[in-house]
């Protein structure tokens, strides 16, 4: 199935999947196609009544994925490219003792077995999202004793979804390793986020009254990372 979107001017393919569920729900893949889950028994013009009214959505999804560095949809082969910071770094796979280090513009991931290149990277990325991670948190002391709050713990996994989120109770920060790809002014943004909201759960005037103090310029930091990366799950 096809549909027309007048606002960037050619088809999209759908790709239609029924499941047991009282709701439609829309999805544009990393290649720019639809994916629809509809209700089992869901007739075909209501399926392309939902499909109508989503256009404008599709369309901005679309426009967004164009322009955006896709985050969650990367290869590991040779020749392919991943950031760090921000900066783009090309793969080059290395036989040798697994290791990975950067040189100027590469990432050299050096394994015994081209079949364990992911099984090193992931390794890597991850112990260095962690320190990361723990270092810019380290550094919001003077938040932490005008909050009256102990340096909370961090989880570091790929979520594709979001940045981060928080446990207020357990006093435990949730970050997304991805988090690793965008410059290191939009990391400090969303860990800051994430502190803010173990003080204010929600996002009322308040909460963003001690986003400000702590960090003046987050609305910059973060129109970065909303023009410029999209996290978004291969298909």
């Amino acid at each position: 199935m096809r549909l027309y979107i007048d606002s960037i001017g050619r088809d999209v393919d759908i790709d239609i999947e029924y499941k047991r569920t009282s709701r439609y729900l829309l999805s544009v893949t990393p290649d720019m196609n639809v994916r629809i889950t509809c209700p089992l028994g869901a007739k075909t013009f209501e399926i392309n009544r939902v499909l109508d009214n989503a256009k404008p959505w599709i369309a901005q999804r679309i426009k967004k994925l164009e322009k955006s560095i896709i985050l969650g949809n990367e290869s590991l082969s040779s020749g392919s490219y991943i950031y760090l910071f921000g900066d783009r770094k090309t793969i080059d796979t290395r036989q040798g003792k697994p290791k990975v280090l950067l040189e100027d513009d590469s990432m050299i991931v050096y394994v015994e077995d081209e079949s364990k290149v992911k099984n090193t990277f992931d390794k890597w990325w991850k112990n260095l999202a962690e320190k990361t991670f723990s270092d810019i948190i380290n550094k919001q002391s003077r938040f932490f004793n005008d909050m009256c709050l102990d340096t909370p713990s961090i989880s570091v996994k790929k979520m594709y979804t979001r940045w981060g989120s928080c446990n207020k109770r357990l006093n435990k920060v949730n970050l997304n390793s991805y988090l690793l790809s965008l410059p290191y002014e939009c990391i400090e943004y969303v860990i800051m986020h994430e502190l803010a909201h173990l003080v204010h759960q929600n996002h009322k005037q308040e909460f963003y009254s001690l986003l400000v103090k702590y960090m003046p310029d987050w609305k910059q930091r973060k129109k970065v990372i909303d023009d410029n990366f999209l996290l978004c799950k291969k298909s």
